[in-house]
């Protein structure tokens, strides 16, 4: 599988696993758009917190471990609230976004595509860990002026131990 495919794929999990906010919402009206995004951020919230535990209690991550208790609550939620709404007594009117606040959306949904894309086609896109990670340890790693063994060896990095350290972020720092 190609590295733009998986990065494609993990950014569709984390809609899944934000889905029942897009029901919710989806449920008052609110546009497909809007929907995806809310639900595209409150499940790389919920990927956020599950990660920080699994690391909390030393577990170590796998793709599979952290998908399947997101898609699980998120299918179980989806199903809960079929048909319900977010507020009690808010069935009515669909909310409507101004048009400056859809020409802003418009503008940053475009602009996060169009970054994606050069990501995607540029050597920026060898890896998902340096578009989020590389950078800020190449940063620790110029501070400690080499290798930084307290992150290693840190609890909270036991997903990376096995794997690191990477030759990238020593070579930027």
């Amino acid at each position: 599988m190609s590295t733009a495919v998986a990065f494609l794929l993990a950014q569709f999990l984390c809609v899944l696993f934000g889905a029942p906010v897009a029901c919710r919402l989806a449920a008052r009206g609110v546009s497909a758009i809007a929907c995806l995004g809310a639900a595209y951020g409150a499940g790389a919230l919920a990927l956020t917190l599950e990660a920080t535990v699994f690391s909390l209690l030393g577990i170590p991550w796998t793709a599979a471990l952290l998908a399947a208790p997101l898609l699980a609550v998120s299918t179980s939620l989806c199903i809960r609230w079929q048909g319900t709404h977010l507020w009690p007594g808010a069935a009515g009117e669909p909310i409507h976004a101004s048009f400056p606040v859809t020409a802003a959306g418009a503008t940053a949904t475009g602009l996060a595509i169009l970054l994606l894309g050069l990501a995607l086609v540029s050597s920026r896109a060898t890896s998902v860990d340096f578009l989020l990670f590389w950078g800020v340890k190449a940063v620790r790693f110029a501070g400690a002026q080499g290798i930084d063994t307290g992150l290693l060896g840190s609890r909270y990095f036991a997903h990376g131990q096995p794997f690191y350290p990477p030759l990238l972020p020593a070579t930027q720092a």
